[in-house]
């Protein structure tokens, strides 16, 4: 029953968020105001905070990897991997990554 009030108390912060983004940029403010305001309405519930740590690291990591392909992974030229110069450089800094992985 916990986890399910966990799960509920999340929706409604998301669902908030949903509502009060658009509603403040269609008004004239910043939706960045809109985002504060709907965590400013849920920051009092005691639930919250377990709520959060449990469901909103899941969200976090998938949003960074929208916005990290979005921001800078689409604006890599993949054509330019043909000159040997760019594979070479690029395999350089790959290698270290790689080398990491298992770890």
């Amino acid at each position: 029953a916990s986890h399910h009030h966990e799960k509920v108390t999340f929706a409604i912060m998301f669902g908030l968020m949903l509502v009060y983004l658009p509603l403040l940029n269609y008004s004239g403010a910043s939706y960045l105001t809109g985002a504060f305001l709907a965590g400013l309405s849920v920051s009092q519930l005691p639930a919250i905070h377990t709520s959060y740590s449990r469901n909103g690291r899941e969200l976090m990591v998938w949003l960074m990897r929208i916005f990290f392909t979005a921001t800078i992974g689409f604006q890599v030229p993949i054509m330019m991997y043909n000159n040997a110069h760019v594979f070479k450089w690029s395999a350089k800094f790959l290698a270290p990554v790689v080398a990491k992985a298992p770890l």
